[in-house]
């Protein structure tokens, strides 16, 4: 397992000598790095030589913790799994990759020659968006914009009068409507984003000056 030591232990009679290819004298030998071991045994004056190729195996990723929209399915796959290597979820599954839907902790055992590895990951839910109802569009740098979301590429918006008359509208809206010109009172907006949790959002705006 990467950054796990492993100890090479040779099957020998009690009382034999060692000599390991590192200078090392001890029966066994502490080893942190990938490599060939060699070592040499003496017992009752015969003496064999063996040695071991340790590699070092790479450790999967099972990704970053996610918030995802509510009810949306997560595929959990880890990458970079050898092609021999077996998997017990947390769920009891065992096959290469999962599909979740519930929010919580999942983790997965690998296990690749002998070697078991735990990953986890964190599946969250996104809190939903919830768009001020007020803005103060008085030039002090507080709340002078109405600012829903964050500034999303391609979010649609329109803003209409309590009549339903539209006063506003932008297909790339970036949080800088000032309501200009608009006297202060209340009004309705509908704003669209794909990417959002809920793809379109309504509600009422009040402007206060």
């Amino acid at each position: 397992m990467p950054g796990q030591p492993l100890t090479l232990r040779p099957n020998a009679e009690p009382g034999s000598a060692f000599r390991w290819n590192t200078g090392a004298l001890t029966p066994t030998l502490l080893v942190t790095q990938p490599g060939r071991y060699s070592v040499q045994i003496t017992a009752n004056g015969c003496t064999v030589r063996d040695s071991v190729l340790v590699r070092a195996v790479a450790r999967p990723q099972l990704g970053p913790d996610t918030l995802v929209c509510s009810n949306a399915a997560v595929l959990l796959a880890p990458r970079g799994v050898a092609a021999n290597s077996t998997f017990l979820w947390s769920t009891g599954e065992t096959t290469p990759a999962i599909t979740v839907q519930t929010p919580g902790t999942y983790s997965v055992r690998v296990t690749t020659a002998g070697c078991t590895q735990t990953l986890n990951r964190l599946i969250g839910t996104a809190p939903t968006e919830l768009p001020p109802n007020i803005i103060t569009p008085n030039h002090d740098g507080a709340n002078d914009t109405f600012r829903p979301t964050a500034a999303l590429p391609g979010t649609r918006l329109w803003v209409y009068n309590r009549w339903g008359r539209e006063v506003y509208h932008s297909d790339n809206y970036a949080n800088e409507w000032s309501a200009p010109g608009l006297p202060a009172g209340e009004y309705f907006y509908r704003l669209v984003n794909e990417r959002l949790c809920e793809k379109q959002l309504k509600g009422w705006l009040h402007i206060v000056r």
